[in-house]
């Protein structure tokens, strides 16, 4: 099939939707087509298609700039749509009447994502939510097909879009290729990603600053208040703040360096309180990596890490637990190296790209299967 993957919000080399998608679909011989901000390119098989500068203003993101990455999409005059966030989904009766197949790949739970917003006054973030799902139900039954990334989506979409499958952000499988070095005076736990409050950065450094010869080793963006507040913590000083670092150069800088990955995300809406999700990134970023992970005792994590017993779970919110764990980790280095190899090991054999991408090809031939040659 000629296939466009569309997005106003992510850029053209997001993992989940250039590397992990639209090359797998053009790897088994379709012809791929992602338009997003940026410049055109032709990348491993897809036609990047480059619409120019994304605003910086989430209004006219939202609106103006996403009206013209669907007129885009739409001049290439592909059989199917694949699109990727929230603010497109407006377009969808417009493209299906055009006869064209329409996926929509809900990368959050956006009617768990409302409640959190911090840009939605708190106030009106129940009733935007209660907005979205009846405007989601509505949508909906103009789609192909749907691909979700939690369990509680999908047991709620089935009833609108039967052919519907789970996705994870599983990454592809690798072997550890760098050689650990964690001797020396600094014990490395390490962060490296969006430095958001949800991610329980003020606790961890806290717990870190709590234990003797450890550091947290951080890196990603301080440029907003959240990161301000967290430069003036006492504590700070056990902090080694690498500012942004490439994808590529973590294992070199980060991984290599570090006894443990901290993973504490908090109990947020898109994460049902304690049931937690198996699409964030993170945790199995540290595990691909060879890295033991230090993480929030979620429901689903638990089952991931206690199975394969490569990490401790904790209460994100109790700094003597946070502390005790790291405390561990020095205290055992042997078996923190062993958590690590189980680590990789884990995602090798069961949380790769390649087992959950089965549910984005079974989604793909039902539509061809069912659609190919036919209109709507």
């Amino acid at each position: 099939m000629k296939i466009c993957h569309v997005t106003s919000a992510h850029d053209s080399d997001d993992f989940r939707i250039f590397y992990s998608e639209c090359c797998s679909l053009a790897s088994q011989g379709d012809d791929v087509y992602l338009v997003a901000h940026g410049e055109s390119r032709e990348e491993k098989g897809v036609h990047v298609i480059g619409v120019g500068v994304k605003p910086n203003s989430r209004k006219e993101r939202m609106t103006t700039f996403a009206k013209k990455v669907v007129e885009k999409a739409l001049s290439l005059d592909c059989e199917l749509y694949h699109l990727h966030d929230p603010e497109l989904m407006r377009f969808i009766p417009k493209i299906a009447k055009k006869g064209k197949k329409v996926v929509f790949d809900s990368h959050e739970d956006y009617k768990y994502l409302m409640l959190a917003k911090e840009w939605i006054p708190k106030p009106l973030r129940g009733i935007v939510s209660v907005i979205y799902t009846s405007f989601e139900h509505h949508v909906c039954k103009y789609l192909d097909g749907y691909i979700a990334c939690y369990h509680w989506t999908e047991e709620r979409v089935k009833k609108w879009v039967p052919n519907i499958k789970l996705v994870f952000n599983y990454p592809e499988w690798k072997p550890v290729e760098y050689e650990k070095s964690v001797s020396g005076d600094k014990k490395y736990f390490c962060y490296a990603g969006g430095i958001a409050n949800q991610w329980m950065h003020e606790n961890v450094i806290k717990a870190v600053f709590a234990v003797q010869g450890a550091s947290y080793l951080l890196a990603g963006s301080l440029s907003d208040e959240y990161g301000k507040a967290l430069k003036e913590l006492d504590e700070w000083k056990a902090v080694d703040y690498l500012g942004r670092v490439k994808y590529t150069e973590l294992p070199t800088l980060m991984y290599s360096k570090s006894i443990a990955g901290m993973c504490l995300l908090d109990y947020i809406p898109q994460c049902m309180g304690h049931i937690g999700n198996l699409s964030n990134t993170k945790l199995f970023e540290y595990m691909v990596n060879g890295l033991p992970v230090i993480c929030t005792d979620f429901d689903l994590w638990k089952g991931v890490v206690e199975e394969h017993k490569c990490g401790i779970c904790v209460n994100p919110h109790d700094i003597k637990a946070i502390s005790n764990a790291i405390t561990w980790m020095i205290d055992n280095p042997d078996e923190a190296s062993e958590m690590g190899k189980r680590a990789n090991e884990a995602i090798r054999t069961e949380y790769n790209w390649e087992n959950t991408s089965k549910g984005l090809f079974e989604v793909y031939d039902y539509i061809k299967n069912k659609f190919k040659g036919t209109s709507k």
